[in-house]
């Protein structure tokens, strides 16, 4: 009889725990369930990647960039409302996630201890490699990497890169320049060799400034740097996010829109800079 009772005890807990369990995340009950706002930050002033801004007035927050389609995708699917977090001060905001009640970081790096609060959702959303620019004269001398080690290079401190990348730079003599028009006025000027950029930030730069017939990007990629989006520690929806994000990012359709909205946006920079005509120490060095 004790026997029975204890098998009976056992089963009930099992059926419990499950409940319990089924409760926490149910693939079939949208978020909307758990309260269906979602707040999420990006990168600040690193279009097309992200650019998150204010209209008109304070509650008009809007995101621009290649992850647009897919936050509204994913939104619209699970009947939740994804609103972007605006703050001046990108690492101060990350550091206290907690305190702002973030739930999503969209379009980072994971090699970097600035997101350790954070639990990536794999697969990567988007390859971010990065890229050599040089003179169109002078890109055909470099063979290696160690070709460059001798010559005097630089990146745009408004670039973004991960641990890793920052201390493969150690072994090369590069500077950090605030501007890019700056930086490619020392380029195409020579009073630098080489520059290194991300794919998507240093393409659209290059095409708004007008100057893709007076530098050249190299065809591959030196190193690569895929971009994730992350769900805070803190958030009271991280489960129901892990869940949901995970499994929706197992379909490969998901992330090629991704890829097929990154280069609509890169040609949709350069027809709004068609005509465009470079700064005149671009003019000045042509002529030359």
């Amino acid at each position: 009889m004790k026997k029975f009772l204890l098998l009976v005890i056992l089963i009930l807990i099992s059926i419990f725990c499950y409940n319990l369990t089924s409760a926490k995340i149910n693939p079939n009950e949208p978020i909307v369930a758990k309260n269906g706002i979602i707040k999420f930050v990006t990168p600040l002033n690193y279009f097309p990647i992200s650019k998150i801004e204010n209209r008109q007035r304070k509650s008009d927050i809007i995101y621009e960039g290649v992850f647009d389609t897919f936050i509204d995708d994913f939104c619209g699917k699970n009947q939740i409302s994804c609103t972007p977090f605006i703050d001046t001060n990108y690492i101060n905001t990350i550091k206290t996630a907690e305190i702002n009640k973030l739930d999503l970081i969209i379009g980072i790096y994971s090699d970097s201890i600035l997101y350790e609060d954070f639990r990536f959702i794999y697969p990567s959303l988007l390859d971010n490699p990065v890229h050599l620019v040089m003179l169109p004269s002078r890109i055909g001398e470099i063979t290696s990497l160690k070709d460059l080690k001798p010559l005097k290079g630089a990146i745009n401190s408004n670039d973004q890169w991960n641990d890793y990348i920052l201390e493969q730079f150690k072994q090369f003599n590069i500077e950090q320049i605030d501007s890019s028009e700056e930086m490619y006025r020392k380029l195409i000027s020579k009073e630098i060799d080489f520059v290194f950029t991300t794919y998507w930030y240093g393409i659209s730069e290059i095409m708004r400034l007008g100057i893709q017939d007076f530098v050249t990007v190299s065809q591959k990629g030196l190193w690569n740097m895929p971009l994730f989006i992350a769900v805070s520690n803190y958030s009271p929806k991280k489960n129901y996010l892990i869940h949901y994000l995970t499994e929706y990012l197992k379909n490969p359709t998901v992330t090629q829109k991704i890829k097929a909205r990154a280069i609509e946006v890169l040609e949709e920079i350069k027809t709004q800079n068609h005509g465009v005509v470079p700064d005149s120490y671009v003019l000045q060095k042509d002529a030359n």
